[in-house]
């Protein structure tokens, strides 16, 4: 376990971190599944999940993506330059509860999103719980300041 670093305390199950032969082993299985245009395709549809993605938080009054990412990955902050700015980690306990469960890391206070494949067919119900949590937290903080990044809990 390491604790000193921005995204908080990362723990993972085993001695090998995050890079054991299993996921190996079956990323090379896929791939020889999928082929190359196979994986170009899920390509495709990840960055454009992440984009429909980005474009719906920017819409959501007191959030904004931190700086201009154009890949599946993302961090989601306080737009502070709004009305009614949003508490992330607020956001992120009432997400939670609606069963979407992202990442608290900082500084700034943000919540790590990675887009995947498997995100295909649900970012509509995301952002509907994004905008949702937002109404419920707006104007509302949290306590609870820590950070996770983590494969265990």
């Amino acid at each position: 376990m390491f604790d000193d670093w921005l995204g908080g305390m990362y723990a993972s199950p085993n001695l090998q971190g995050t890079r054991s032969g299993l996921p190996m082993a079956a990323a090379w299985a896929v791939m020889q599944y999928l082929g190359v245009d196979g994986y170009k395709a899920l390509v495709d549809t990840t960055l454009a999940n992440a984009d429909d993605m980005r474009a719906g938080i920017t819409k959501i009054d007191g959030l904004r993506v931190l700086g201009d990412p154009t890949f599946h990955l993302m961090a989601i902050a306080s737009d502070t330059a709004a009305d009614g700015p949003i508490d992330v980690f607020a956001l992120a306990d009432a997400l939670d509860r609606r069963g979407w469960h992202l990442d608290r890391q900082g500084p700034p206070d943000s919540l790590h999103a990675t887009v995947s494949n498997s995100n295909v067919g649900v970012i509509g119900e995301f952002l509907e719980a994004v905008r949702a949590s937002a109404d419920e937290v707006r104007g509302s903080t949290t306590e609870d300041r820590s950070t996770n990044y983590a494969t265990m809990e």
